[in-house]
């Protein structure tokens, strides 16, 4: 399987879908435009796996005859909705080389066909759930990755706290990556001379720089965290949720439950998704690190 075309296409379509989501004639022109390129980047994946010899084709309807052709008489094995993947093409060439926006009706129609493609063809071509395919896999760093497939398996069992943890470290873990890319010179080892004969305030100084780490710490990670592009309101719904977390010089972390309602399986689904696109995020905003 083109794993990774295929997640790509995913995460294409799904920025379509939030195109779609916005007012403007402009964005309905993005969502029309990005879900064009999503399902021709799935169809490629097909033509790699079914027609991998030969040049490939350089149009979109090219792809989809070559896919037809090597299916022959297997009419289950040839490209589903063909008539509408036209009609999202022709509004996407429109859209491209001639400036004319789709109307927003029309728009929110060619991205249900495209989300009907992708729901027969992803079970068709690879027989995989397209809603089941995680961006996940475009994660790069190993355990931050692992944490998420984790979290899948674990909402699909019906673990729902254990999801819920695993994607609170994920989380947790990209923000360290960022955070150690960060300088951080803050030191606070001097002790005045006033409070050297005092041993209980010699004490609570010593103390002190602890508590003003962890003071920095908390205002560092909150700094990270909203600069980077997400929806702090859906930041708020994922901390309500998971649980809190305390990580040792180990790397184990250990969980404390938050007192909020029991979340159902829908919001399990959101923390996993938003720690997904929060792992991506912060990749992304790495770069060359």
């Amino acid at each position: 399987m083109e794993l990774r075309q295929v997640v790509l296409a995913k995460q294409l379509f799904t920025e379509a879908t939030n195109f779609q989501r916005r007012q403007s004639a402009l964005h309905s022109g993005l969502a029309v435009s990005l879900a064009q390129d999503a399902v021709e980047m799935f169809l490629r994946a097909v033509y790699k796996q079914r027609c991998g010899t030969g040049q490939e084709p350089k149009d979109f309807t090219g792809v989809i005859d070559r896919i037809d052709q090597a299916a022959g008489a297997q009419e289950e094995l040839r490209v589903p909705f063909r008539a509408r993947l036209t009609d999202l093409n022709k509004a996407r060439v429109n859209f491209k080389h001639y400036g004319l926006y789709p109307d927003r009706t029309d728009a929110r129609q060619l991205l249900e066909y495209a989300s009907d493609f992708f729901g027969a063809a992803t079970q068709r071509f690879f027989g995989q759930d397209f809603e089941g395919i995680s961006l996940g896999d475009l994660v790069q760093a190993s355990d931050i990755r692992e944490r998420l497939h984790a979290a899948t398996e674990a909402a699909r069992r019906g673990e729902s706290d254990e999801a819920l943890g695993l994607a609170a470290e994920a989380v947790d873990l990209s923000v360290l990556a960022l955070l150690d890319v960060l300088p951080n010179s803050a030191r606070y080892s001097f002790l005045p001379d006033i409070v050297q004969h005092d041993r209980k305030t010699e004490q609570a100084w010593r103390d002190l720089p602890k508590h003003i780490d962890r003071n920095i710490t908390a205002l560092r990670r909150m700094a990270v965290t909203v600069s980077l592009p997400i929806d702090l309101a859906a930041l708020q719904r994922f901390n309500e949720f998971v649980p809190g977390l305390q990580r040792v010089l180990s790397g184990t972390y250990y969980r404390s439950k938050r007192n909020s309602e029991a979340p159902s399986p829908d919001d399990v689904d959101f923390c996993i998704r938003f720690a997904t696109d929060f792992a991506l995020a912060v990749e992304a905003r790495l770069g060359g690190y």
